[in-house]
């Protein structure tokens, strides 16, 4: 590769790049992320799912994952908010998806990071087609 095609990324260089923070900005000024994401075999994905999303810049971030998790998460990524969902034997429940699409109408979140962990399992299967509006079965119109 020519010389050309590389760029040092200097501490000036970054400076630039990003806008100046307002004095009174908080973390929600700065974009909301809500990490959909865990099961009760699958938590490290939870958490460095949720962790990556902060690391990268997200301002406020909040993990929805079962209930029956809630408090290991509140323990391990103290920055974060949380949603606890329903769930079925430590998976996210199919009845999940109104809390989290009322979660986004009434906080504003900008991203949504689906799916980390949640697992194979049918009540979860049936969580992501309704959340996403995804019919599974025929439809006669």
């Amino acid at each position: 590769m020519a010389s050309t095609d590389w760029q040092e990324i200097t501490g000036d260089l970054v400076a630039r790049l990003l806008p100046e923070r307002a004095p009174d900005a908080n973390k929600g000024t700065f974009g909301k992320c809500l990490v959909v994401a865990g099961s009760i075999n699958y938590t490290g994905a939870a958490y460095l799912a949720t962790s990556a999303a902060m690391r990268v810049g997200a301002g406020l971030t909040t993990l929805a994952t079962a209930g029956d998790l809630l408090e290991l998460f509140q323990i391990k990524l103290t920055e974060s908010t949380f949603i606890p969902l329903p769930t079925d034997m430590g998976v996210i429940a199919a009845r999940a998806n109104t809390v989290v699409e009322k979660a986004i109408a009434e906080r504003g979140y900008n991203v949504l990071l689906l799916g980390p962990g949640i697992g194979q399992e049918k009540e979860t299967q049936n969580f992501v087609y309704r959340l996403l509006g995804i019919r599974r079965e025929p439809t006669i119109a």
